[in-house]
């Protein structure tokens, strides 16, 4: 007849370990960095021309936006004062 603790003995136990990482922003961490420039030269220099003319466009257009608010906010002022 068999012992349930002889059975617990044969069981084996698994354990999984997972990891997860995650980053925001334009240029990735410079390991990360070395290892893009590794794999295709001249990846880096194209990285960081991608970022710099996205931070380009993005003031840009930033400085449309507040050129079309002071505009808007001076049309405003002037129909207020046609209004009044």
């Amino acid at each position: 007849m068999s012992n349930n603790n002889d059975h617990g003995k044969n069981q084996q136990q698994q354990l999984t370990l997972s990891s997860y990482y995650h980053h925001y922003g334009q240029l990735p961490p410079a390991n990360e960095f070395a290892g893009y420039e590794q794999t295709l030269p001249c990846a880096a220099d194209r990285i960081l021309t991608m970022a710099e003319k996205e931070a380009e466009h993005r003031r840009e257009n930033d400085n449309k936006l507040t050129n079309a608010s002071i505009k808007l906010s001076g049309r405003r002022q002037v129909m207020a004062l046609v209004i009044s």
